[in-house]
């Protein structure tokens, strides 16, 4: 955070300068206001996303089978810094441990953790596998790799927006954070390439197929991921969140198919 702020404060600095306002005492307030101000924005920091970016090889393969198999992964709840031990806590009963605790295990210590790390790399394969199919079609041109990502990326941002604007509305109190509904949200791309590459080996109905199954799964994941919004409520507002959980992993399906169908080929 420090060399950020030491950055904008040289090149604020250096604009004052060449606008003859180089003067000490300016200077010295802006530098001051800088200090005082920018570095109280964590997301200016490196150290804000550093955490997101922590896996490992372990980390990388259980979240590929939890995100393919939901069904066999048992405890869902995160871990904290301060109170690893939560993981007795059942969203659905709201029995345990209910105290959301201050930090959260980083992804090599915690696999229910969410990660950058994965659906950056996801998102990449999905842009190079979309122009592959449409290449594939005879109709490609370097522009899709520009609104291939455009498409995705507005479709997921409403996503996130609703998202967050339910849990506002229900006063979640253990909401996620803009990242972790992000990461959560840009799994999505791991069950795409999925279905996508199947198109590409075994053909169009083996898509619509694995589509269904991928999509019912990652519907699982989403709901019990975000089944963590139920820590600090009592039993009558948390079964408020119930049908919102259902919608979120039912759109997972719909979302898929949007996602992967437009350059499948038939």
């Amino acid at each position: 955070m420090a060399d950020n702020a030491s950055e904008i404060e040289q090149g604020f600095n250096s604009l004052l300068s060449e606008a003859g306002l180089g003067n000490p005492i300016v200077s010295g307030i802006a530098s001051n206001y800088i200090k005082r101000n920018i570095s109280s924005v964590s997301w200016l920091s490196w150290a804000y996303f550093r955490s997101y970016f922590r896996v490992n090889n372990s980390y990388v393969l259980g979240k590929l089978r939890i995100l393919l198999l939901p069904i066999f992964h048992k405890k869902w709840t995160r871990k904290g810094v301060s109170n690893s031990s939560n993981d007795d806590f059942d969203p659905l009963t709201n029995s345990g441990s209910s105290s959301k605790p201050e930090h959260y295990l980083p992804p090599t210590h915690d696999i229910n953790a969410p990660d950058l790390y994965l659906p950056l790399m996801a998102f990449i394969t999905y842009i190079l596998l979309m122009a592959y199919l449409i290449g594939i079609a005879g109709d490609f041109n370097p522009e899709i790799f520009g609104t291939t990502a455009t498409s995705a990326f507005v479709i997921l941002f409403l996503e996130n927006i609703l998202i967050k604007l339910f849990l506002y509305l229900l006063s979640a109190p253990a909401a996620p954070s803009v990242l972790d509904c992000v990461a959560y949200t840009f799994y999505i791309f791991i069950p795409v390439n999925v279905t996508l590459i199947i198109d590409i080996l075994f053909g169009y109905t083996a898509y619509w197929i694995v589509s269904v199954l991928v999509g019912m799964s990652m519907g699982i994941f989403m709901a019990r991921s975000l089944q963590t919004t139920f820590v600090g409520m009592d039993l009558i507002k948390s079964k408020r969140l119930r049908p919102f959980l259902m919608i979120v992993g039912a759109a997972q399906i719909p979302l898929i198919l949007y996602l992967g169908q437009s350059v499948v080929i038939a």
